[in-house]
């Protein structure tokens, strides 16, 4: 799915939420709970409808919503690494661009934290290892440079970032199968 359409259908459902920091959630909570997630996602984004929402939540927009859950969920488990991050294409000014990268690595962690990875430091040294470099790749900024030296470093952060959330989600699920919880890893 295209981070425009989301984007739309996030905004007839009344939520203000971007479609990049839903789906960092999204993936966030994959990666705590493996196909768990969609009803704990689905609720979180239940809860973050506008309370002056006067247009009722259509069921095409669900739909919707649970196709990017069952796509991203493929994605993740796909063994050709077809997971890419939901952000807006680059038709889009680089500014835009890396915004959404810092709210998708935001709701990334909030998703890790919902699906009860709250103590990063419990987890194998390689995920904890990443999930630092998204706590800092979240809070960074950008200083304005819209040239090729602009677009190269985007281009890498957004390549450590699919390839890193590859990582946790694989290594954490392999833990959870380890233990015979499906839902979350401590």
């Amino acid at each position: 799915m295209e981070w425009s359409l989301v984007n739309a259908t996030l905004r007839r459902l009344g939520i203000a939420t971007d479609a990049a920091e839903s789906h960092g959630v999204l993936c966030g909570l994959l990666c705590a709970r493996g196909s768990a997630a969609e009803d704990a996602w689905l609720a979180l984004v239940r809860e973050e409808r506008a309370a002056d929402t006067t247009e009722p939540a259509g069921a095409e927009a669900w739909t919707e919503l649970s196709r990017l859950y069952r796509e991203t969920l493929g994605q993740l488990r796909d063994e050709e690494f077809a997971f890419t991050l939901l952000l807006p294409d680059d038709t889009q000014p680089l500014q835009l661009r890396a915004d959404a990268m810092t709210e998708w690595c935001q709701g990334f962690l909030y998703g890790l934290a919902a699906g009860g990875v709250e103590d990063a430091s419990v987890l194998p040294e390689e995920v904890r290892e990443i999930t630092e470099d998204i706590v800092e790749i979240s809070s960074a900024t950008t200083d304005g440079d819209e040239g090729e030296s602009g677009e190269a470093a985007y281009a890498e952060l957004i390549e450590y970032l699919r390839v890193g959330v590859i990582l946790v989600f694989e290594t954490l699920e392999a833990e959870r199968a380890g233990s015979g919880d499906s839902r979350v890893i401590h």
